[in-house]
């Protein structure tokens, strides 16, 4: 009865000066989806077009050749092959609205739930950072969220960035409260809500592995068992799929290969491949396995250059730092002052927050989820988006820091 009052009371109180960040937020995020001009846009990815084909009764499908070019825009003239590229959760939350034949209200739909769904995650930081850091710190993390170019423009960007957001911090909130108490339905939550982010993005799935190694050398075997068990349980429906569509075991992605080559190159960081790569595709067998058989390939080559250029793989790895950590270049608007002055500013404040909050008793879960973070950026590469996505959790560590900062200041003003 008193952990259910408590949960009512965590979730419901808020003080004042949020509703005004919250209103804040709000305005930028329609003045960032007014300015990006992405109300006229029918492209929303590979989880858009996928949604499409699912629509135009071609089942879950992706890619295709055409004038020898892989090709995955929808095109109702070619039959695409069975995909398990995209994890398949994003591509539910589409659905229903790709079903809307205006493009603009279409986008109008998509964007005003993602803004919700930003305003409710913003909430949620106050509530964890102020139980588990300061007030102070919290109203600040807030108004971080609230403002900053990367966390408005998730709004706008169709891919599952706010609701993973709101993932993330959803499990913080389980992961914290799991160090006080560890009821079974508490438990069964945190599992559930592993494996809403795993549908959301596959390579969650590591932080999962990470998690059940952890609790059981903390032999925690019970939280470990249960979260194994409805994991896998909840996980299967899609393995199985995928195993009838495409013919072959694939437990979540045939994504793997792809990004794992494009972290892994003689090229650039991100690159997509080479003349030889693309000529080589053209000669793979184009039936339902075409996806592992194109996933197979991108790791043959990502493998061959890791082997044969050690120390160029080597010297990449304080760029992919660079680019998780403080901001990554491999998208245009990563290019623009703003944003390039606003992520090094996070970054400066994180690692204060990091360093004079450090407790591994207390936050140790966090530490998990930037270490997740942090062995992701390595094995693959980061684009704008996987960076912002790890910033939900360094959002709390920012407003530590400058509160810090700001009591560090105001200590040198008192002394004579």
């Amino acid at each position: 009865m008193n952990d259910a009052r408590n949960r009512q009371k965590f979730f419901l109180s808020a003080p004042t000066p949020l509703l005004g960040i919250l209103m804040i937020a709000c305005l930028v995020r329609i003045i960032t989806a007014m300015v990006m001009g992405t109300m006229h846009s029918d492209f929303y990815w590979e989880y858009g077009e996928i949604a499409k084909n699912i629509l135009a009764g071609r089942g879950y499908s992706l890619y295709y050749i055409s004038n020898n070019e892989l090709a995955f825009r929808f095109n109702s003239s070619v039959t695409p092959f069975p995909s398990a590229l995209m994890a398949p959760g994003y591509v539910g939350f589409l659905l229903p609205f790709l079903m809307i034949r205006n493009v603009q209200v279409c986008n109008g739909f998509i964007i005003v739930i993602q803004t919700v769904l930003s305003l409710l995650t913003i909430y949620l930081i106050y509530k964890f950072t102020a139980k588990y850091f300061s007030e102070r710190a919290a109203l600040i993390a807030c108004v971080m969220a609230g403002i900053l170019p990367d966390f408005a423009y998730t709004v706008v960007s169709f891919t599952p960035t706010a609701l993973y957001h709101l993932g993330m911090i959803a499990v913080m909130i389980l992961l914290y409260a799991t160090m006080e108490t560890t009821p079974r339905t508490r438990t069964i939550q945190l599992s559930v809500l592993f494996v809403l982010l795993s549908y959301l993005r596959g390579e969650f799935i590591l932080f999962v592995i990470l998690f059940l190694l952890f609790q059981i050398f903390s032999r925690q075997w019970k939280q470990a068992g249960m979260v194994l068990i409805v994991s896998v349980s909840l996980l299967s429906p899609w393995t199985i799929r995928n195993y009838y569509a495409l013919g072959h075991f694939v437990p979540l992605s045939t994504g793997f290969g792809l990004n794992f080559y494009r972290g892994n190159n003689p090229e650039e960081i991100g690159s997509w491949g080479n003349d030889d790569i693309k000529r080589e595709i053209l000669t793979l067998p184009q039936d339902r396995s075409f996806e592992v058989h194109l996933d197979h390939l991108y790791r043959q080559h990502a493998f061959n250059f890791i082997l044969s250029h050690p120390w160029q793989e080597l010297s990449n790895i304080p760029v992919k730092l660079f680019h998780l950590w403080v901001f990554s270049p491999l998208q245009e608007r990563s290019n623009w002052y703003l944003f390039q002055l606003a992520s090094g500013c996070f970054f400066v404040l994180s690692m204060t927050g990091l360093i004079t909050t450090f407790s591994w008793q207390r936050h140790k879960y966090l530490y998990l989820l930037l270490f997740y973070s942090t062995v992701i950026a390595l094995l693959f590469f980061t684009l704008p988006r996987h960076q912002t996505m790890m910033k939900i959790v360094l959002l709390p560590l920012a407003g530590a820091g400058l509160e810090y900062l700001w009591n560090v200041m105001r200590q040198k003003r008192k002394t004579p």
